[in-house]
């Protein structure tokens, strides 16, 4: 009577011990699910933020380029167009200059 006590204590034991494992490697997975699943966020996050900030950039330069003030110089810098009697001076070694950002 006191082994079958004993084995059935040992089963259950042994029933408990393989109850917690498979527990144990389960919230494992989940865990390092959880942690792939966060450093991709994190990437993703990254992401929309610099293209907020690419877009922001962008809608200011098609503001800047609607205006008359903003329009010519980039005219004159990118597509090397002059007005009659006009002409463009290029100096090397000297900073670059841009028209003014508008709001």
């Amino acid at each position: 009577m006191n082994l079958l006590k004993a084995c059935a204590a040992f089963c259950a034991l042994a029933l408990a011990l393989a109850i917690s494992a498979i527990v144990f490697v389960q919230c494992a997975g989940l865990i390092a699910r959880n942690i792939a699943l966060s450093r991709e966020l994190a990437v993703v996050r990254s992401e929309v933020s610099d293209l907020q900030h690419k877009r922001t950039e962008q809608q200011r330069t098609i503001r800047r380029l609607h205006e008359p003030a903003g329009a010519v110089p980039e005219i004159h810098e990118r597509l090397r167009f002059v007005r009659p009697k006009e002409t463009i001076i290029y100096v090397k070694g000297g900073q670059p200059t841009s028209a003014p950002p508008i709001p």
